[in-house]
C-alpha cells in the first residue's frame, strides 16, 4: 500500500515517515477514543480478494496499566473491478491487410505488457509483462482477463514463415501502433474485444539454373554448364510483387520469401547469347511450396566468319598484290555441303571491296561456298570446308574467281 499525500486532514497535521503516520490526539478522557482518516492506494498488480492489514497504536505520556487496549488493527479486502482484452490472429490468405473472413492462425505468440512508466509507448525491457505468453490455437484467438484499469500493449510474434500484413484495433480504448502491436487504454471493468493481427505465409520459393545450351535444343544435356552472373526476375503472386536474383558460379538461382500465387519468371540472355528455351516461365505456387527445376536455356551465338572474294587476275588461286575484290558475289553457308545454294541456307553478298561476313553463329563446323558469277570460273578452293568455329570470330580463307575470257586464253 502507498499513502496518498495530503489525505490525512485535520488538526494537528499528520507526520508521515515511510509507512508510518503519526499525529497528536491531545488529551483523552477515560473511555474516550481518537480517530483520524487517510487514504492509501494498492498496487495495480493487486488481485481481487487480496487482503491488507493496517495497524495503529496510541502512545501515552503517562503509565497505562492497561496498555494492551491502546492498539488496534483493521484488515481490508481489495475489491478490484477487472476487465479483459481479447482478439485473434488471422491467416491473411490474400495478403491485403484486411479481414476477408480469413481463418484463424495457429502458433502465433501473443504477449501483454503494462505501460509501467506511463509514457504511452511500449518500451521493451521496461514495461512489465502481464501474465504468460499465449500461443494461439487453430482458431487464432487470445484472451487476457483480470485486468485493472491501465494502459496496455498487445504484442504479436508471427509463426515461422509468416510476415505481418496489418493490425486492426478492436473496441474500448484500442488503437493500432504497428502491424505487430495494439495499444489498449482499458477503463475499469471494461472489455476491449475484437483486436486482430493479420499475417500471411511467405516462405515459398522458385529455383532453377540458367544453362549454356551448347546444342541449342532448349533442354538440358549432360555436360552443359550453367551461366553465372545472369539476372533472373519474377513478378506476380498474391498480392503481386516483383524481385530478382543473380545466378551463382554454377548458373543456379533462387527466389525466396514468396506468397502463394502465379509467377512469371524471366531473364535477359547475356551478351552474345540468345534464348533457346521457354521464356518467361509460368510457375503456380501454393503456400510454402518450393518449386525447383525452373530452368532457362541460352546458346552462345556470337561467332562469325569473314573473308573476301578476289578477282584472281592471274588465276593462280592466291591473292597477289594488286588483285581487287569482286563485289555483289553471293556467298553462302553450304549446310548440306552440296556445292549449290539451297533453300534455307544462309547467304550474303560481297561488298564493293569483295569482303563478306556471317555473324551470330554458334560453335560448330561450317562449309563456306559462293555462286560463281556468269562469265567467271572458280580458281581457288570451293567450298571452304571444315571451318570449325570454336572462338567468337573466325576468318575464312579468301575465295577467288577469274573471268572466263581469261581462262580461255590459258595454255
Amino acid at each position: 500500500m502507498t499513502y496518498v499525500p495530503g489525505s490525512c486532514t485535520g488538526t494537528p497535521t499528520c507526520s508521515v515517515t515511510g509507512n508510518t503516520i503519526t499525529w497528536d490526539l491531545g488529551s483523552l478522557a477515560i473511555g474516550a477514543t481518537g480517530s483520524r482518516s487517510y487514504q492509501v492506494t494498492v498496487s495495480p498488480t493487486a488481485t481481487n480478494g487480496q487482503t491488507f492489514t493496517n495497524s495503529s497504536q496510541i502512545n501515552e505520556a503517562e503509565t497505562d496499566v492497561a496498555f494492551g487496549d491502546n492498539s488496534s488493527s483493521v484488515t481490508t479486502t481489495v475489491s478490484v473491478t477487472v476487465g479483459s482484452i481479447t482478439g485473434s490472429v488471422l491467416n491473411d490468405l490474400n495478403g491485403n491487410g484486411a479481414d476477408n473472413s480469413d481463418p484463424g492462425l495457429a502458433n502465433a505468440t501473443v504477449q501483454l505488457f503494462r505501460d509501467t512508466n506511463s509514457n504511452g509507448s511500449f518500451d521493451s525491457g521496461t514495461d512489465a509483462q502481464v501474465g504468460a505468453n499465449q500461443t494461439t490455437p487453430s482458431s487464432g484467438t487470445f484472451s487476457f482477463a483480470g485486468l485493472t484499469a491501465d494502459t496496455y500493449f498487445v504484442v504479436e510474434t508471427n509463426p515461422s514463415g509468416f510476415v505481418s500484413t496489418a493490425a486492426l484495433f478492436g473496441t474500448n480504448g484500442a488503437s493500432t501502433v504497428n502491424s505487430d502491436q495494439i495499444k489498449v487504454v482499458l477503463a475499469a471493468g471494461a472489455t476491449s474485444a475484437n483486436s486482430k493481427f493479420l499475417d500471411q505465409e511467405r516462405d515459398a520459393s522458385i529455383a532453377g539454373t540458367v544453362y549454356n545450351d551448347l546444342n541449342g535444343n532448349g533442354a538440358f544435356d549432360a555436360g552443359e554448364p550453367g551461366i553465372s552472373g545472369v539476372t533472373v526476375s519474377r513478378s506476380g503472386g498474391t498480392p503481386s510483387s516483383s524481385g530478382a536474383a543473380t545466378t551463382d558460379g554454377s548458373g543456379n538461382y533462387s527466389l525466396s520469401g514468396l506468397a502463394a500465387g502465379t509467377y512469371s519468371v524471366d531473364y535477359t540472355p547475356p551478351s552474345g547469347f540468345v534464348n533457346t528455351g521457354t521464356k518467361p516461365i509460368s510457375v503456380i505456387l501454393s503456400a510454402g511450396q518450393a518449386a525447383t527445376g525452373q530452368n532457362l536455356f541460352a546458346q552462345q551465338q556470337n561467332a562469325s566468319i569473314a573473308g573476301t572474294v578476289y578477282n584472281d587476275a592471274n588465276g593462280n588461286g592466291s591473292a597477289d598484290l594488286g588483285e581487287s575484290g569482286k563485289s555483289t558475289v553471293t556467298v553462302f553457308l553450304d549446310t548440306n555441303n552440296s556445292g549449290s545454294l539451297d533453300g534455307g541456307e544462309t547467304s550474303t553478298s560481297s561488298a564493293g571491296n569483295g569482303s563478306y561476313s556471317f555473324s551470330g553463329l554458334t560453335a560448330g563446323t561450317y562449309h563456306v561456298s559462293y555462286v560463281v558469277p556468269g562469265g567467271w570460273v572458280n580458281t581457288g578452293t570451293r567450298p571452304l570446308d571444315q571451318r570449325s568455329i570454336t572462338t567468337p570470330t573466325a576468318t575464312a580463307a579468301p575465295t577467288w574467281a577469274r573471268p572466263a575470257s581469261r581462262v580461255s586464253r590459258l595454255p
